[in-house]
């Protein structure tokens, strides 16, 4: 059979690209994208788009200085001087600011790159529906194989996805009822071009050096998470690719770039995995909002406004409740599978692999690589977790919290974990109320104002019956003075009227999506560079 060249490859995929939006695009919308494909066919590569982020703020901050003290001299040499600090300020961002990906060099062969690097060749895999079994990079084909190739040139020159066929969120091709358990699943096209997406991204991050971690050294399991398209999708009848809640968790990817952005945007990435995962955290406590009702087609279009499993796209922009509209624009979250499969989506697009626990039934989230767990997906927004500090607890403030305890200490290592579900027989959610008896958060004190004014003693009350008795025992709580230090903490607020109201209880304000620091500084700074020639 003779070789197609590369470029009948392509023209084969469009065609096939055409055919698919034909049948799920009506007439007239089917012949506006026609015309926009060809006008884009015309158009040049766009520009390398670069994000900035300053990191060597000191020497920003000394040039910028010696620019604003440049005013106090004679204006004769204020142009040279304000030009020269100018130049140096530009400079120290430019040079010191993260490329995602840079124009000043070319991306390389991946099938040669991966013929060198076995082990993240083996975590390629993908079910193309002609056989059950997975399929790995290596039997691809050439056809399939330049797909991959232009969609990792695509993400290494951060541009639109060339070769694939991406919706966000993606037809849901399960036609359901109001009442309906929520199921979702994606055609074979659909599928594989959101998982390419990903491979890709996760290569050009990889290859490019752009965060401070690399894959090489995961184990084939992190590497399997990140890259083997059944960490993504099930295909068990050859046609449909499904997300299981048990398996993928609640929650459908968004584009990858999309999700890059979200972390670089507001500067959650790190100089390491362990901070970065923190701040995530950080942000699920401050911002994440359990879901309301059960799992049925209709409540989930109420929520995020789809009928299907949540998008993270919706949750990272947030969505209006029908249940609650007068709360606006909140982030809300399927619960404890929910949370899980926000998180494996989400850090996926930075390249850490996140895998899936279960106890009970309920979803618990492990960090691989860092061995850290949540004891219950719903940690991070628990209102356990969320505890409004004293004027005398701010020093103990993590930086870029507004909440107790601190985000990291929300996480618990291995040996805990042993120890509680591997050993024991432990519920899920212990942390939370493990963290409660120390920083006594505002939901408890309010609990125990009520039990207070009801008479109900300590073992009778609430606050031990309802939230603390399957953790602990009454005598380990006296041991601890629990009441007694709720009492105090009370009298610290002014009394039981002066507490934060529990249902109020947020952190930190959501940082805007779409917000740019090193943009804005670019702006002030030439405007001021500008006026200082008028001098």
């Amino acid at each position: 059979m003779e070789k197609k060249d590369e470029k009948e490859i392509e023209k084969d995929f469009d065609e096939i690209k055409k055919k698919f939006i034909k049948n799920h695009i009506d007439k007239e919308g089917f012949e506006r994208f026609e015309e926009w494909v060809e006008k884009t066919a015309t158009y040049p590569i766009k520009k390398k788009r670069i994000v900035l982020l300053i990191q060597r703020i000191p020497f920003v901050l000394l040039f910028l200085i010696i620019f604003i003290i440049s005013f106090s001299l004679p204006s004769i040499y204020v142009p040279y001087i304000a030009t020269i600090t100018a130049i140096l300020t530009f400079l120290a961002i430019f040079i010191t600011c993260p490329i995602p990906f840079p124009f000043y060099s070319s991306p390389p062969n991946l099938e040669d790159w991966l013929s060198h690097h076995q082990d993240v060749m083996n975590a390629i895999n993908w079910v193309f529906g002609d056989t059950p079994d997975a399929k790995n990079y290596v039997f691809w084909g050439d056809s399939r194989k330049l797909v991959l190739q232009k969609a990792f040139e695509s993400a290494w020159y951060n541009r639109v996805w060339e070769c694939l066929l991406i919706f966000d969120p993606p037809l849901n091709v399960i036609d359901l009822a109001d009442e309906d358990g929520t199921r979702t699943a994606l055609d074979a096209i659909q599928a594989f071009s959101l998982y390419i997406a990903y491979v890709a991204h996760c290569l050009a991050l990889q290859i490019n050096r752009v965060v401070p971690w690399s894959i090489l050294n995961y184990t084939q399991e992190g590497l399997r998470i990140l890259l083997d398209g059944r960490e993504m999708f099930k295909n068990p009848d050859g046609t449909l690719y499904y997300i299981y809640y048990h398996v993928h968790g609640e929650a459908i990817p968004a584009p990858p770039d999309f999700t890059y952005s979200f972390f670089k945007q507001n500067n959650f990435i790190e100089f390491n995995r362990y901070q970065t995962i923190v701040r995530i955290i950080n942000w699920c406590r401050d911002n994440l909002v359990h879901f309301f009702g059960g799992n049925t087609a209709q409540n989930m279009e109420a929520q995020w406004q789809y009928r299907g499993k949540p998008p993270v796209s919706r949750i990272i922009n947030g969505t209006i409740s029908e249940y609650n509209p007068e709360l606006g624009r909140i982030h809300i979250t399927a619960g404890c599978w929910g949370t899980l499969g926000f998180l494996r989506s989400i850090f996926r697009a930075v390249n850490i692999p996140v895998k899936l626990k279960s106890h009970h039934s309920h979803a618990q989230v492990c960090f691989i690589s860092e061995s850290l767990y949540l004891s219950h997906g719903d940690d991070p927004y628990s209102k356990f977790s969320k505890v409004t500090p004293l004027p005398t607890e701010v020093s103990q403030l993590a930086p870029g919290e507004s909440l107790l305890p601190p985000a990291e200490e929300i996480l618990i290592d291995q040996t805990v974990y042993n120890e509680w579900y591997v050993g024991g027989d432990e519920l899920v959610g212990r942390r939370p109320p493990e963290l409660a008896i120390i920083y006594l958060p505002d939901y408890l004190l309010h609990w125990h104002c009520k039990d207070k004014e009801a008479g109900r003693s300590h073992e009778d009350s609430v606050a031990y019956q309802e939230f603390l008795k399957n953790f602990f025992s009454i005598e380990f709580l006296e041991e601890q003075r629990l009441w007694e230090r709720m009492d105090e903490k009370i009298a610290a607020w002014g009394g039981c009227d002066a507490l934060p109201r529990a249902d109020e209880i947020v952190g930190t304000s959501s940082p805007d999506f779409s917000y740019n620091y090193c943009g804005v500084f670019f702006a002030i700074f030439f405007i001021v560079f500008c006026i200082s020639f008028l001098f």
